[in-house]
């Protein structure tokens, strides 16, 4: 018998990622965790009855991977959930849990605002010299 279905946490541990998880992210919140309560970013998923607390470098991975940091834009952006046994907090290496775009897959593409122009109809950025010469005379 595994110990680790006695585990009575809301929140994903390396059991339930043990093989890897694919996940799609249903939704992201703020809420409390841990005593004295902090509050974090959990992300929960459509495959996963618990979510994740995510730390900043999870954070960061996901807005790459969905390709916004906006967390709003998040829901439907498939993941996989792996343990990573290296992970170190307070300076101990300790194992944790990290997300990583489903192997095989590209990251998805970010929608791009239509009225920034790319290619022939791109103009070239003022040089810093000239920007600065006119600031020169202004004074």
């Amino acid at each position: 018998m595994d110990i680790s279905q006695f585990n009575n946490s809301k929140y994903l541990a390396k059991s339930d990622v043990k093989p890897p998880l694919i996940a799609t992210v249903d939704y992201a919140i703020a809420e409390n965790v841990g005593q004295p309560a902090k509050l974090k970013l959990v992300v929960h998923f459509k495959e996963a009855e618990k979510g994740l607390v995510c730390n900043r470098i999870n954070r960061e991975i996901l807005a790459e991977i969905s390709g916004s940091s906006e967390t709003d834009d998040w829901p439907g952006t498939k993941v996989q959930l792996y343990f990573k046994p290296d992970v170190e907090f307070g300076g101990k290496r300790v194992g944790g849990i990290r997300i990583q775009e489903i192997p095989g897959q590209p990251v998805q593409e970010r929608e791009f605002d239509a009225a920034i122009p790319f290619g022939d109809d791109a103009q070239p950025a003022p040089a810093v010299e000239a920007n600065q010469e006119n600031e020169a005379a202004a004074t």
